[in-house]
């Protein structure tokens, strides 16, 4: 959604969680689909999310591959250890995703998850998340992997006064 509101278009959301989350998650699936409906509305359309278990990582990979086929590779969202699952995914079955870029969060990206990582394959940005905000954000400059910019503009720290 942040892509669409920034007037990139969406062309595709997996998600890892079943849309179908259950009975008692009516709640979220009836936000999901008013964000889904309300971006069509105001002209930024967003795909419904389709449901790609971990283990199916090879069909992200297929669509990237068409992506890059098409001369137009893709940027995928996602967190450091799905997007090794794409790559390896896309590696073991010869598939040509170079040019793709993850934008990578949620978890730390430590030097045996850049191990994993491809080198032949797409470039990733490294973001550290708490929650959905983004608290860090890659050093092109970096002496380490996971040198970070602390996005100081996103923090604040309020001290209280102890009793």
């Amino acid at each position: 959604m942040r892509r669409s509101k920034l007037g990139q278009p969406v062309q595709r959301w997996f998600s890892q969680t079943p849309v179908n989350l259950g009975k008692d998650d009516t709640k979220y699936r009836l936000f999901l689909w008013l964000a889904v409906y309300a971006s069509r509305f105001y002209g930024r359309p967003v795909p419904q999310p389709e449901y790609v278990p971990l283990e199916q990582a090879i069909q992200v990979a297929r669509w990237l591959a068409a992506q890059t086929a098409k001369g137009t590779p893709a940027v995928l969202d996602t967190n450091v250890g799905s997007g090794i699952r794409v790559c390896l995914a896309a590696k073991d079955a010869g598939l040509d995703i170079s040019g793709t870029f993850f934008r990578l969060g949620s978890e730390p990206y430590t030097r045996p998850g850049h191990g994993l990582w491809p080198s032949r394959l797409p470039r990733g940005l490294p973001l550290l998340y708490v929650g959905n905000l983004a608290v860090g954000a890659a050093c092109a400059a970096g002496e380490a992997i996971d040198d970070m910019h602390v996005l100081l503009d996103k923090l604040a720290l309020i001290q209280r006064t102890r009793f």
